[in-house]
């Protein structure tokens, strides 16, 4: 997580704690922690896998600051910016996952024909070894967000 940089801050006395809740009341649930002397903001994605949290102490910062992350967020270049992976998308990570690993397993084991070959590796193995690098290029699609189906031209 990248560090949160000193937001400049308006004129203290241009923004209230009232203020606070009627411009961004309805998207930020807003505090004052009495006990600390300083004002929270924390908003949740959809989802729910996200939680964004500022803290300030005068209402101007918060709003700055909320201001800055409000922006960042329109603009994608906030720390939410990368799309959180759906529960499909995150299953069919994890089964390329494990069939990697399967497909590792199974050649790493000793072989009696891959020995008898010139390259060392019979046509089952060295199809596990293509397959493992057909999975991770599936992976990396599907990890950046775009359908993981074999591109033009891949063989099956």
């Amino acid at each position: 997580m990248a560090p949160n940089p000193i937001t400049p801050a308006p004129e203290p006395a241009t923004i209230t704690g009232r203020d606070l809740h009627e411009r961004f009341g309805d998207r930020w649930d807003i505090r004052r922690e009495l006990a600390i002397g300083i004002l929270t903001a924390e908003r949740r994605s959809p989802d729910g896998l996200h939680i964004r949290y500022l803290c300030a102490r005068t209402p101007a910062e918060l709003a700055a600051k909320i201001e800055q992350a409000e922006a960042e967020a329109e603009a994608g270049t906030g720390t939410q910016a990368r799309e959180p992976l759906d529960g499909g998308r995150f299953q069919r990570l994890q089964a390329l996952e494990d069939a990697i690993k399967f497909r590792r397993a199974r050649a790493a084991e000793p072989c009696p024909d891959c020995d008898a070959t010139a390259d060392g590796r019979c046509d089952d193995h060295a199809r596990d070894l293509d397959l493992i690098g057909e999975y991770e290029a599936a992976a990396r699609r599907l990890g950046a967000g775009q359908d993981c189906q074999q591109p033009a031209g891949a063989r099956s």
